[in-house]
C-alpha cells in the first residue's frame, strides 16, 4: 500500500536562468519596486522610533526625577568620599541640564546619571544627597512660574531662572499653578489639519514642547 502512490522529487536547486527570467518581469515596474523598498525602510525606522519617543515622554515629562545635591555639603564632604562617589559628583556637576536653586543642585535622573545603590547611600549618609523627592524647573522672569516662586518662598527653593519644590508640596497647588510650574513638560502632538505652529512634513505627526515658562 505504501508503494501505491509514486513519489517524485519536485524540489529543484537554484537555477540562475529562472531567476533572471523572473527578474525580467519586474523591469517594467522598477520605479514602483524602488518606492516600495524606500517605504519599507521608512516604515521600519518609524516602528523603531515610537518606543524611543515613548521613553523620552515618560522619562522627560511624565515621570521626571532628580538627584538633589546640597552644594555646601558636597564641598565640605568631598574629601571624605570614596573615589566612586567623587566621580559621581563630578558627573552630576557636568550634566548639561543641571539646575541650581539656592544651595541645591538638581540633576535630572537619566541613564547618564544613574549611580549604584552604594554610592547613593554614601552620599545620603554624608548629607550631600537630599532624601526628598523634588521637582526642578526653569522659568522666564516674566512668567507665571516666576510669580509663584516669588510669592511662595516657603515651599520653593529659588535661584536665578530655576527653582525646586518637593513633589508633595507641588501636588497641593491648584491645577493651574501646577501646569505653570510644569510648562516645560507639557508636550502636545499636533496632527495635520489643526492649528499647529509648524509642520515641516504634511501628513506627519509633529511633536512639540512649549518653551520654558510659556
Amino acid at each position: 500500500m505504501a508503494d501505491f502512490f509514486d513519489s517524485e522529487e519536485v524540489v529543484k536547486g537554484y537555477d540562475s536562468k529562472i531567476a533572471y527570467r523572473i527578474l525580467s518581469y519586474l523591469k517594467p515596474h522598477k520605479t514602483l519596486i524602488a518606492i516600495t523598498a524606500v517605504a519599507l525602510v521608512l516604515s521600519t525606522i518609524g516602528e523603531l522610533f515610537v518606543p524611543l519617543l515613548q521613553q523620552r515622554i515618560i522619562d522627560d515629562a511624565i515621570v521626571v526625577r532628580f538627584h538633589t545635591v546640597k552644594h555646601h555639603a558636597a564641598e565640605e564632604g568631598a574629601a571624605y568620599l570614596s573615589d566612586e562617589s567623587r566621580a559621581a559628583l563630578a558627573l552630576f556637576k557636568a550634566h548639561p541640564r543641571a539646575m541650581e536653586a539656592g544651595d541645591f543642585h538638581f540633576i535630572p535622573l537619566d541613564r547618564n546619571t544613574r549611580v549604584s545603590a552604594g554610592i547613593e547611600r554614601e552620599l545620603r549618609e554624608r548629607g550631600i544627597l537630599d532624601g526628598g523627592t523634588w521637582y526642578a524647573f526653569r522659568f522666564a522672569p516674566d512668567s507665571r512660574a516666576a510669580e509663584l516662586t516669588a510669592s511662595r518662598p516657603d515651599i520653593f527653593r529659588a535661584g536665578e531662572g530655576a527653582a525646586g519644590i518637593l513633589t508633595s508640596d507641588l501636588n497641593t497647588l491648584p491645577i493651574a499653578d501646577i501646569a505653570a510650574v510644569r510648562a516645560d513638560d507639557i508636550c502636545v502632538c499636533y496632527t495635520p489639519g489643526t492649528d499647529a505652529p509648524w509642520n515641516p512634513v504634511p501628513g506627519v505627526f509633529v511633536y512639540v514642547c512649549p518653551g520654558v515658562g510659556d
